[in-house]
């Protein structure tokens, strides 16, 4: 299953709706731009790898671009604006749990903490809506320390160096046919070096029972890549697990703002003539405010 190596189904181009929750089964609500970033609690190490808000000339700017990519490749374009001296390359070679945690940090600037969600019961088709304060997601839970993107496991009588599942990883699955050749690939990707008794073994010859063990290493070894919700439906009673896709959420809103940023530059680029930069450029007050002038 692609859960075991921390690999979201919307990021996964093979059969997505095997692996967990389609991104349509998550919602956002409305939410105001502009928030402060004192609000946000963002974390002194953030600031060291050169994280800044997104502005609104950001926001339309990723959906312009960004609307026709794939999902993983879209996860790095919400990223790239935030990081102006980090390279493509660094931001796709961040494991999935520190990519997803600055996801986060950049929705909590844009929306704040709440988020407002729903999902669909499994079994009865009831629609169920709920919120979700950023800051009890392991997302936003466990301190700032980065993992270490390499580590060593010794199981089954193999010595293994393995490395975290990025999202160039994602990006390489996606055009697999199926679930196990995926898999396969993951684990030819992320096992740096295998030996047993001293001697090197190929990733692909390594037996299923150390497949699974070096899955759930990776797993724990990356504890944010992955957060679940538990569900219980209110109409039937049925229990289960949501995966909550941190790209897939941010694009959503991400959207959305975008779509309302531009139906405010068409309503002041009408009534004054003014371009779209310089429309986004002002602060969303003094836009507010410029609506209400007008009426709209």
């Amino acid at each position: 299953q692609s859960a075991e190596f921390g690999v979201r189904s919307s990021e996964f181009g093979v059969g997505s709706s095997e692996f967990g929750v389609r991104s349509s089964e998550f919602g956002v609500g409305s939410a105001e731009f502009g928030v402060r970033s004192s609000e946000c609690g963002v974390r002194s190490a953030e600031l060291e790898f050169g994280m800044r808000p997104l502005t609104a000339i950001d926001v339309v700017h990723v959906w312009g671009s960004a609307a026709g990519l794939s999902p993983p490749d879209r996860a790095l374009a919400m990223l790239a604006p935030a990081f102006p001296r980090t390279s493509l390359d660094e931001l796709a070679s961040l494991s999935l749990g520190r990519r997803d945690a600055y996801l986060m940090s950049i929705r909590v600037r844009l929306f704040g903490n709440r988020l407002h969600c729903f999902a669909e019961c499994t079994a009865c088709k009831e629609r169920l809506e709920f919120k979700v304060d950023a800051r009890d997601l392991r997302l936003e839970s466990r301190g700032s320390e980065a993992p270490s993107q390499e580590f060593e496991l010794s199981t089954g009588g193999y010595d293994l160096r393995l490395r975290l599942v990025n999202t160039t990883d994602l990006a390489a699955i996606a055009d697999c046919d199926d679930r196990r050749s995926a898999r396969e690939m993951l684990v030819r990707r992320c096992v740096i070096e295998a030996l047993r008794d001293g001697e090197k073994v190929a990733a692909s010859e390594l037996p299923d029972e150390v497949v699974a063990d070096l899955a759930d290493a990776l797993a724990d070894n990356d504890p944010m890549a992955e957060s679940f919700f538990d569900m219980t439906c209110p109409a039937c009673g049925h229990q289960w697990r949501v995966l909550f896709d941190t790209g897939d959420f941010l694009w959503a809103e991400m959207s959305a703002l975008a779509k309302r940023l531009l139906t405010e530059v068409h309503s002041l680029a009408r009534e004054y003539g003014w371009s779209e930069p310089e429309i986004l450029s002002l602060s969303a007050l003094r836009r507010q405010f410029y609506l209400e002038l007008i009426g709209a």
